[in-house]
């Protein structure tokens, strides 16, 4: 089984042995990326941010690639929104948000509420850049990189979420 996706002159065919990438326009130029290969470009594509000059972080980021294992809510100008997880660290975390009719901005103080395996995480957090439906935040109770002090429940969270990474890592390397 295969699935196949344009976007612009880049075609992107997926199937059991991998990506295969090629432009549209010259079907000669091509690259296969195995399992293992796919799993470094989720790597590289997961760090990246356009804001990366202005968003420097010393602490290691889990890429979340949609994951189910983690609810999150936010409370912002009266509302609940449910947001879908880009990425965590133990300082804060990278957003899609799911209404985006909701006006939020860079300055913003929101409320997060971090759900995953059992655990629970509810503070306060900055939110420190808007792109379109993604914000990126830091938590209030880790604001002082010199010195982080999470909460445990932040903790609990953040490392749980950095072992399945770590096992899913090895199972595409395998």
């Amino acid at each position: 089984m295969t699935n196949r996706v344009v976007a612009g002159d880049l075609a992107i065919e997926m199937s059991q042995s991998g990506l295969e990438l090629s432009s549209t326009s010259n079907p000669l130029n091509q690259l296969h990326l195995d399992r293992s290969q796919i799993f470094k470009l989720f790597e590289v594509l997961a760090g990246y941010s356009p804001k990366s000059d202005q968003n420097r972080r010393e602490l290691f980021r889990v890429p979340l690639y949609g994951s189910a294992e983690l609810q999150v809510n936010i409370a912002a100008h009266l509302k609940i929104i449910p947001a879908q997880p880009i990425n965590i660290s133990i300082s804060g975390m990278m957003l899609e948000l799911s209404q985006p009719d909701v006006q939020i901005e860079t300055g913003d103080v929101i409320i997060v509420d971090l759900e995953c395996g059992g655990f629970r995480y509810r503070g306060k957090a900055d939110v420190s850049w808007c792109e379109g439906d993604s914000i990126g935040i830091w938590f209030h109770d880790c604001l002082n990189l010199d010195d982080p002090l999470p909460p445990v429940e932040l903790v609990d969270i953040v490392m749980k979420l950095q072992r399945t990474w770590l096992t899913r890592r090895q199972q595409f390397a395998d």
